[in-house]
């Protein structure tokens, strides 16, 4: 058994001596692995699988060092009970002095396995405990390494792991160069900047909600105005239709013969177009508007003030002077042309000519008898004929 424990420590000195020759290995792979970002991961693979190897050897010893704990119990139980049985013979004096020697060699014996085992516990128990601190030693490294990807890279090791490529020394050490030049440009890392999208994106859904209600209500606006265009065209054509035909009546009334007709400058665009009025009086020829007489052109405004009058059926007309630049002749007949309209509309008219102010019903008028004093008359003028009849 001795030999035994004997090969057990030459292999144990072997594994320390090559857990010392692998430290020394992976000493000089961790300094390699500044040549390149890429070969971080290959590096790391190789130290756990040392970790993973240590960490069985660890393992071992454990059970080593609780089977050896065993044996040293089991050892210190039987001499324990030698040390009975050497009291027993000795007592006993009846034993024979070659037995006594047999049984105090054998008890020396096992003395000295004891304390063998002692030794080669405290042999294992040194080896662990140098074991443990070359695993800490390793995971130290490792952490170190983790830690300068992070902070030189600004990656994790998931990262650098899907992004390991094959390249000379020279092209990765210019390849971290450049890395490390991009990531200084980019500047200092604004910590606020996930809540500032926050606030920025919801202020984004927002005004874009916004967007497609106003995008929604202006489309309806147009559908709306576009119908409405299609009824004001429609309404307009009608009504123009309609004062056209009566233009040609009241204008024959108020020039005693004639024609006129007012024309559409662009058909195509209705709600945009101009409108030309095209006359002739009785005994003209057809001219621009501007060659006529101031007479004639109010004659002409009026002419097509009443066909609006008629086709629009108003209630309620107020003229103011219209008839100023008209002579007496068609004074006369605007006022009977007004007269005729009364029934329909009402008509107030400013004026000053006595040829319409004879075809009203009632006059109204304002007087100053004192300065500064107004005074306001009103006669009825079939009141007043019959009044100057019976006089």
């Amino acid at each position: 058994q001795k030999e035994k424990f004997k090969i057990q420590l030459d292999a144990l000195n072997l594994d320390i001596n090559h857990l010392k020759t692998t430290l020394r290995t992976n000493n000089d792979t961790l300094m390699q692995k500044r040549i390149a970002l890429a070969q971080i991961e290959p590096l790391l693979d190789v130290k756990r699988a040392k970790y993973e190897r240590l960490q069985s050897d660890y393992d071992a010893l454990e059970a080593d060092k609780s089977g050896h704990e065993d044996i040293q119990d089991t050892v210190i139980l039987q001499l324990n009970q030698a040390y009975i049985k050497r009291d027993e013979m000795t007592s006993n004096l009846s034993l024979d002095r070659e037995k006594r020697l047999h049984i105090s060699q054998d008890t020396q014996r096992k003395e000295k396995d004891l304390r063998e085992f002692r030794r080669e516990l405290n042999e294992k128990t040194e080896a662990l405990n140098s074991i443990k601190m070359s695993n800490m030693k390793y995971e130290t490294q490792i952490d170190n390494a983790l830690n300068r990807l992070s902070s030189e890279y600004q990656m994790t090791f998931e990262y650098a792991l899907e992004n390991i490529y094959d390249a000379s020394q020279s092209d990765q050490k210019d390849w971290v160069l450049k890395l490390r030049q991009e990531i200084n440009a980019l500047g200092n890392v604004n910590l606020d900047a996930p809540q500032e999208y926050e606030e920025v994106n919801t202020r984004y859904n927002f005004l874009n909600t916004q967007l497609t209600d106003l995008t929604e209500s202006r489309e309806k606006l147009l559908n709306v105005i576009s119908e409405l265009d299609e009824v004001m065209e429609v309404e307009f054509v009608e009504m123009f239709d309609k004062i056209n035909a009566e233009l040609q009546t009241v204008f024959s009334k108020l020039f005693n013969g004639g024609r006129a007709k007012l024309i559409l400058e662009d058909p195509d665009d209705i709600l945009n177009t101009g409108v030309d009025i095209d006359v002739q009086p009785p005994g003209k020829s057809v001219q621009n508007i501007r060659l006529f007489s101031g007479g004639e052109k109010s004659l002409i405004a009026i002419s097509v003030l009443f066909s609006i009058i008629k086709a629009r059926h108003v209630p309620l007309c107020i003229f103011d002077e219209v008839e100023a630049a008209l002579d007496q002749v068609n004074v006369e007949r605007l006022a009977n042309y007004v007269k005729e309209l009364s029934d329909e509309t009402q008509f107030i008219l400013i004026t000053h000519r006595p040829g319409t102010m004879a075809k009203c019903d009632k006059l109204y008028g304002v007087t100053m008898p004192a300065k500064g004093v107004s005074s306001l008359l009103s006669v009825r003028l079939d009141e007043a004929i019959e009044l100057r009849e019976a006089a």
